[in-house]
């Protein structure tokens, strides 16, 4: 929180403010949140997590779908075997009112994490929500 507020450039500790923030916040100081996370996207472009995160926290501020889309499609562009990119991409779809894309999104991850339960328990859970498996 102190490298944030002293106007760090360095993208990862954006990125870690900003993820711990957002689990300490209900949504009435996302706009923060979501100015950290472009600042680590534009710090460095290559940064999958941070796209990703930047998407959803774009869809939670119902942002326009042009400006949240293409930050969903790099995360996964960048780190195709990554399921947690594509469970964040499933939760954007459905926020942008796509159930039956954000299902789709939400299957890949299922096959994806085989080693890593927590993803799986993720995917089940958003799975659930859409009502599918």
């Amino acid at each position: 929180a102190r490298a944030v507020q002293l106007g760090t450039v360095n993208p990862y500790a954006l990125y870690r403010w900003a993820t711990l923030e957002w689990r300490a916040t209900r949504g009435s100081a996302m706009e923060p949140i979501e100015q950290a996370l472009a600042r680590a996207v534009e710090l460095n472009p290559l940064f999958a997590a941070a796209h990703a995160s930047l998407a959803e926290s774009r869809a939670v501020l119902k942002r326009p779908s042009i400006s949240i889309v293409p930050h969903m499609q790099k995360a996964v562009a960048l780190e195709p075997s990554n399921p947690w990119h594509r469970l964040a991409g499933s939760r954007v779809l459905a926020r942008l009112g796509a159930p039956e894309e954000a299902r789709k999104a939400a299957e890949s991850p299922l096959k994806l994490a085989d080693d890593d339960p927590a993803a799986r328990a993720e995917a089940e859970r958003v799975l659930a929500t859409l009502g599918g498996k």
